[in-house]
């Protein structure tokens, strides 16, 4: 499983390249922020068994996320506009793509997986991973 200095590393590349100019101090923080909260699931599952790389790793927040801001964004009375300007928008997308490829697609190409479906299909997936590479689980340890 990636660190999370190589997710936030990897976000601040990403965001550096799509932000131009606008990539500052405040858009890394934000960006960097976004990229680290799907790994807070680790407390989760202190709670919910099986919950790390499943609860904050599902796409389907960052699509309702991503379709909150796309709403607000085509308001004229826009929230975020009105009090970051266009500048505040740009971020916030950049901060969603950091949050689904650094924070959640990092995690796919692992051979634990993660759950991008969770909890509306409760599976892991893992993208690349060579058969026999994936850690023996409880089941398939011999004694």
């Amino acid at each position: 499983m990636p660190s999370t200095v190589l997710h936030v590393a990897f976000a601040l590349l990403l965001a550096a390249g799509l932000l131009g100019s606008d990539f500052d101090r405040r858009a890394a923080a934000v960006v960097a922020a976004a990229t680290v909260f799907p790994d807070l699931d680790v407390f989760v599952a202190l709670v919910v068994e099986s919950a790390h790389r499943a609860a904050f790793h599902t796409l389907l927040l960052p699509g309702t996320l991503a379709t909150l801001l796309w709403w607000d964004a085509r308001r004229p009375e826009s929230w975020l506009r009105g009090r970051y300007d266009d500048y505040g928008v740009r971020v916030a997308w950049v901060a969603l793509a950091g949050y689904v490829v650094a924070g959640v697609g990092l995690d796919l190409f692992t051979a634990l997986g993660a759950n991008p479906l969770y909890p509306l299909y409760d599976q892991f997936v893992e993208i690349g991973v060579a058969p026999g590479t994936r850690p023996p689980t409880a089941s398939t340890r011999r004694s």
